[in-house]
Protein backbone atom coordinates (compact mmCIF):
# COMPACT_ATOMS: atom_id res chain seq x y z
CA UNK A 1 0.00 0.00 0.00
CA UNK A 2 1.28 3.47 -0.84
CA UNK A 3 1.95 5.99 1.86
CA UNK A 4 -0.82 8.49 2.54
CA UNK A 5 -0.25 12.20 2.95
CA UNK A 6 -0.83 11.82 6.69
CA UNK A 7 1.73 9.02 6.98
CA UNK A 8 4.22 11.06 5.02
CA UNK A 9 3.66 13.95 7.39
CA UNK A 10 4.46 11.74 10.36
CA UNK A 11 7.66 10.70 8.61
CA UNK A 12 8.50 14.33 7.92
CA UNK A 13 8.03 15.27 11.57
CA UNK A 14 10.36 12.51 12.69
CA UNK A 15 12.99 13.19 10.04
CA UNK A 16 13.59 16.87 10.73
CA UNK A 17 14.03 19.76 8.34
CA UNK A 18 16.02 20.41 5.25
CA UNK A 19 16.30 22.95 2.51
CA UNK A 20 14.20 23.03 -0.55
CA UNK A 21 11.27 24.68 -2.22
CA UNK A 22 7.87 24.24 -0.67
CA UNK A 23 4.42 24.04 -2.17
CA UNK A 24 1.07 22.92 -0.88
CA UNK A 25 -2.30 21.88 -2.20
CA UNK A 26 -4.07 21.76 1.12
CA UNK A 27 -2.36 24.25 3.30
CA UNK A 28 -2.40 25.69 6.77
CA UNK A 29 -3.08 23.57 9.80
CA UNK A 30 -4.95 21.19 7.51
CA UNK A 31 -2.33 21.36 4.81
CA UNK A 32 -0.52 18.86 2.67
CA UNK A 33 2.85 20.40 1.86
CA UNK A 34 5.12 19.14 -0.87
CA UNK A 35 8.87 19.58 -0.51
CA UNK A 36 11.52 19.33 -3.21
CA UNK A 37 15.11 19.71 -2.16
CA UNK A 38 18.13 17.91 -0.78
CA UNK A 39 17.65 15.10 -3.28
CA UNK A 40 14.60 13.80 -1.43
CA UNK A 41 10.90 14.52 -1.78
CA UNK A 42 8.84 14.78 1.38
CA UNK A 43 5.29 15.55 2.30
CA UNK A 44 3.81 17.20 5.32
CA UNK A 45 0.15 17.22 6.27
CA UNK A 46 -1.11 18.50 9.59
CA UNK A 47 1.14 17.74 12.57
CA UNK A 48 0.75 14.46 14.48
CA UNK A 49 -0.69 16.35 17.43
CA UNK A 50 -3.69 17.27 15.31
CA UNK A 51 -4.03 13.88 13.66
CA UNK A 52 -4.20 12.30 17.12
CA UNK A 53 -7.27 14.22 18.26
CA UNK A 54 -10.25 12.35 16.83
CA UNK A 55 -13.33 14.23 17.99
CA UNK A 56 -16.80 12.72 17.83
CA UNK A 57 -20.15 14.27 18.43
CA UNK A 58 -23.28 12.14 18.51
CA UNK A 59 -26.95 12.81 18.88
CA UNK A 60 -28.54 10.67 21.59
CA UNK A 61 -31.83 12.48 22.09
CA UNK A 62 -32.24 16.16 21.37
CA UNK A 63 -35.12 16.33 23.81
CA UNK A 64 -32.71 15.18 26.49
CA UNK A 65 -29.13 16.23 25.92
CA UNK A 66 -26.31 16.15 23.41
CA UNK A 67 -23.72 13.46 23.73
CA UNK A 68 -20.34 14.45 25.10
CA UNK A 69 -17.45 15.37 22.90
CA UNK A 70 -14.92 12.54 23.06
CA UNK A 71 -11.21 13.08 22.67
CA UNK A 72 -9.87 9.55 22.50
CA UNK A 73 -6.23 10.61 22.39
CA UNK A 74 -4.44 13.56 23.98
CA UNK A 75 -2.84 16.20 21.83
CA UNK A 76 0.87 16.79 22.14
CA UNK A 77 2.10 20.15 23.35
CA UNK A 78 3.72 21.04 20.02
CA UNK A 79 0.50 21.77 18.16
CA UNK A 80 2.20 22.83 14.97
CA UNK A 81 5.65 21.39 15.57
CA UNK A 82 6.14 20.16 12.04
CA UNK A 83 3.90 22.52 10.14
CA UNK A 84 5.59 24.24 7.23
CA UNK A 85 3.94 27.44 6.08
CA UNK A 86 5.99 29.70 3.87
CA UNK A 87 5.96 33.44 4.67
CA UNK A 88 4.38 34.17 1.31
CA UNK A 89 1.58 31.67 1.94
CA UNK A 90 0.92 33.12 5.38
CA UNK A 91 0.85 36.65 4.00
CA UNK A 92 -1.51 35.64 1.23
CA UNK A 93 -3.85 33.83 3.62
CA UNK A 94 -3.89 36.75 6.03
CA UNK A 95 -4.68 39.32 3.37
CA UNK A 96 -8.44 39.51 3.79
CA UNK A 97 -10.67 41.28 1.33
CA UNK A 98 -12.81 44.10 2.61
CA UNK A 99 -16.42 43.18 3.02
CA UNK A 100 -18.03 39.76 3.50
CA UNK A 101 -16.65 36.70 1.75
CA UNK A 102 -20.08 35.60 0.56
CA UNK A 103 -22.73 37.42 -1.46
CA UNK A 104 -26.11 38.06 0.17
CA UNK A 105 -28.25 35.02 0.85
CA UNK A 106 -30.07 34.00 -2.31
CA UNK A 107 -33.90 33.91 -2.36
CA UNK A 108 -33.86 30.11 -2.51
CA UNK A 109 -32.03 30.01 0.82
CA UNK A 110 -34.04 32.67 2.66
CA UNK A 111 -34.74 31.54 6.20
CA UNK A 112 -32.11 28.80 6.06
CA UNK A 113 -28.98 28.50 8.11
CA UNK A 114 -25.51 28.22 6.61
CA UNK A 115 -23.59 24.96 6.88
CA UNK A 116 -19.82 25.29 6.43
CA UNK A 117 -18.02 22.06 5.56
CA UNK A 118 -14.31 21.32 5.66
CA UNK A 119 -12.91 19.24 2.80
CA UNK A 120 -9.85 17.13 3.66
CA UNK A 121 -10.30 14.41 6.28
CA UNK A 122 -13.92 15.58 6.61
CA UNK A 123 -15.39 14.81 3.19
CA UNK A 124 -12.42 13.05 1.55
CA UNK A 125 -8.90 11.78 2.15
CA UNK A 126 -6.16 12.50 -0.39
CA UNK A 127 -2.75 10.97 -0.95
CA UNK A 128 0.16 11.75 -3.26
CA UNK A 129 1.18 8.08 -3.23
CA UNK A 130 -0.93 5.36 -4.87
CA UNK A 131 -3.19 3.68 -2.33
CA UNK A 132 -4.86 0.28 -2.40
CA UNK A 133 -8.33 1.75 -2.73
CA UNK A 134 -9.23 5.14 -4.13
CA UNK A 135 -12.31 6.54 -5.81
CA UNK A 136 -10.69 8.86 -8.32
CA UNK A 137 -7.43 10.57 -9.14
CA UNK A 138 -6.82 14.18 -10.11
CA UNK A 139 -3.84 16.07 -11.44
CA UNK A 140 -2.88 19.33 -9.80
CA UNK A 141 -0.30 21.79 -11.07
CA UNK A 142 2.15 22.60 -8.30
CA UNK A 143 5.78 23.36 -7.66
CA UNK A 144 7.72 20.09 -7.95
CA UNK A 145 11.17 21.62 -8.03
CA UNK A 146 12.57 25.05 -7.32
CA UNK A 147 11.02 27.49 -9.80
CA UNK A 148 9.46 24.66 -11.83
CA UNK A 149 5.78 23.80 -11.96
CA UNK A 150 4.51 20.36 -12.84
CA UNK A 151 1.46 18.12 -12.63
CA UNK A 152 1.14 16.05 -9.46
CA UNK A 153 -1.27 13.12 -9.32
CA UNK A 154 -3.43 13.02 -6.20
CA UNK A 155 -5.42 9.91 -5.26
CA UNK A 156 -8.70 10.66 -3.52
CA UNK A 157 -10.86 8.44 -1.32
CA UNK A 158 -14.40 9.65 -0.68
CA UNK A 159 -15.81 9.42 2.82
CA UNK A 160 -18.66 6.88 2.80
CA UNK A 161 -22.01 8.55 2.28
CA UNK A 162 -20.61 11.90 1.16
CA UNK A 163 -22.98 12.29 -1.81
CA UNK A 164 -26.07 11.38 0.24
CA UNK A 165 -24.91 13.72 2.99
CA UNK A 166 -24.49 16.64 0.59
CA UNK A 167 -27.92 16.04 -0.92
CA UNK A 168 -29.56 15.92 2.50
CA UNK A 169 -27.78 19.06 3.68
CA UNK A 170 -28.64 20.97 0.50
CA UNK A 171 -32.33 20.47 1.27
CA UNK A 172 -31.89 22.07 4.70
CA UNK A 173 -29.03 24.60 4.52
CA UNK A 174 -27.08 26.97 2.38
CA UNK A 175 -24.06 24.67 1.96
CA UNK A 176 -20.54 26.12 1.84
CA UNK A 177 -17.21 24.32 1.54
CA UNK A 178 -14.42 26.23 3.30
CA UNK A 179 -11.01 24.66 2.87
CA UNK A 180 -7.46 25.69 3.69
CA UNK A 181 -6.45 24.05 0.43
CA UNK A 182 -5.56 25.68 -2.85
CA UNK A 183 -8.34 26.47 -5.31
CA UNK A 184 -7.04 24.25 -8.12
CA UNK A 185 -6.89 21.23 -5.82
CA UNK A 186 -10.19 21.83 -4.04
CA UNK A 187 -12.15 22.49 -7.23
CA UNK A 188 -10.86 19.31 -8.86
CA UNK A 189 -11.98 17.27 -5.84
CA UNK A 190 -15.33 19.00 -5.39
CA UNK A 191 -16.21 18.67 -9.07
CA UNK A 192 -15.98 14.91 -8.55
CA UNK A 193 -18.00 14.61 -5.34
CA UNK A 194 -20.61 17.34 -5.79
CA UNK A 195 -22.28 15.84 -8.83
CA UNK A 196 -25.67 17.31 -7.86
CA UNK A 197 -24.37 20.86 -7.33
CA UNK A 198 -25.34 20.86 -3.67
CA UNK A 199 -22.55 23.25 -2.67
CA UNK A 200 -23.58 26.87 -3.11
CA UNK A 201 -20.20 28.52 -2.49
CA UNK A 202 -16.56 27.45 -2.25
CA UNK A 203 -13.95 29.24 -0.13
CA UNK A 204 -10.23 28.49 -0.24
CA UNK A 205 -6.98 29.22 1.54
CA UNK A 206 -6.94 32.88 0.56
CA UNK A 207 -10.11 33.33 2.63
CA UNK A 208 -8.48 31.94 5.79
CA UNK A 209 -6.73 33.97 8.48
CA UNK A 210 -3.27 33.20 9.84
CA UNK A 211 -3.69 32.94 13.60
CA UNK A 212 -1.65 31.32 16.38
CA UNK A 213 0.66 29.51 13.98
CA UNK A 214 -1.92 28.17 11.56
CA UNK A 215 -4.81 28.95 9.27
CA UNK A 216 -8.24 29.48 10.78
CA UNK A 217 -11.66 29.89 9.21
CA UNK A 218 -13.15 33.04 10.65
CA UNK A 219 -16.89 32.62 10.31
CA UNK A 220 -17.47 36.28 11.12
CA UNK A 221 -16.11 37.16 7.66
CA UNK A 222 -18.82 35.22 5.81
CA UNK A 223 -21.45 37.93 5.99
CA UNK A 224 -23.92 35.67 7.79
CA UNK A 225 -25.58 35.88 11.22
CA UNK A 226 -23.33 33.75 13.44
CA UNK A 227 -26.38 32.49 15.30
CA UNK A 228 -27.28 30.72 12.06
CA UNK A 229 -23.89 29.31 11.02
CA UNK A 230 -22.58 25.78 11.69
CA UNK A 231 -19.14 24.48 10.78
CA UNK A 232 -18.26 20.78 10.49
CA UNK A 233 -14.50 20.29 10.64
CA UNK A 234 -12.07 17.66 11.90
CA UNK A 235 -9.49 20.29 12.90
CA UNK A 236 -10.23 22.18 16.14
CA UNK A 237 -7.77 24.92 15.20
CA UNK A 238 -9.82 25.80 12.13
CA UNK A 239 -12.80 26.91 14.23
CA UNK A 240 -10.71 28.34 17.05
CA UNK A 241 -12.39 31.74 16.76
CA UNK A 242 -15.98 30.40 16.87
CA UNK A 243 -15.99 27.10 18.83
CA UNK A 244 -19.67 27.54 19.73
CA UNK A 245 -20.55 27.17 16.06
CA UNK A 246 -18.64 23.92 15.59
CA UNK A 247 -19.68 20.32 15.14
CA UNK A 248 -16.41 18.33 15.36
CA UNK A 249 -16.02 15.19 13.31
CA UNK A 250 -13.49 12.38 13.52
CA UNK A 251 -10.78 12.47 10.85
CA UNK A 252 -11.39 10.20 7.87
CA UNK A 253 -8.45 8.31 6.41
CA UNK A 254 -9.51 4.99 4.88
CA UNK A 255 -12.26 3.41 7.00
CA UNK A 256 -14.80 2.05 4.53
CA UNK A 257 -17.19 1.38 7.43
CA UNK A 258 -17.17 5.03 8.49
CA UNK A 259 -20.67 6.43 9.10
CA UNK A 260 -19.86 9.86 10.50
CA UNK A 261 -21.51 11.84 7.72
CA UNK A 262 -24.61 9.68 7.61
CA UNK A 263 -24.95 9.82 11.40
CA UNK A 264 -24.75 13.61 11.29
CA UNK A 265 -27.81 13.94 9.04
CA UNK A 266 -30.48 13.58 11.77
CA UNK A 267 -28.40 15.65 14.19
CA UNK A 268 -27.98 18.55 11.78
CA UNK A 269 -31.63 18.27 10.75
CA UNK A 270 -32.60 19.16 14.30
CA UNK A 271 -30.00 21.91 14.51
CA UNK A 272 -31.41 23.46 11.32
CA UNK A 273 -34.67 24.21 13.16
CA UNK A 274 -33.10 26.13 16.05
CA UNK A 275 -33.20 29.91 16.32
CA UNK A 276 -29.68 30.14 17.74
CA UNK A 277 -27.29 27.27 17.01
CA UNK A 278 -24.58 28.63 19.32
CA UNK A 279 -26.77 28.13 22.38
CA UNK A 280 -27.16 24.43 21.60
CA UNK A 281 -23.67 23.66 20.29
CA UNK A 282 -22.03 25.69 23.03
CA UNK A 283 -23.50 23.36 25.69
CA UNK A 284 -21.64 20.32 24.38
Amino acid sequence: MGKSIAEAQERSAAGGGGGGATSSINGGNGGAFYYAGGGQERLSLRPPSLMKVPCRKRQRSFAGSYSSLINSNGATSAFFNSLAITPSAAKCASARLKGPLLPPLSPEHEGRKTLVLDLDETLVHSSFKPITEFDFAIQVEMEVETSRMGLQTVFVLKRPGVEAFLRAMASLFEVIVFTAGLKQYADAVLDNIDIDNCIKHRLYRDSCKFHMGGLVKDLSTLGRDLRKVIIVDNSPHCYLLQPRNAVPIVSFIDNRDDRELLDLIPFLSVISELDNVTQALGQV
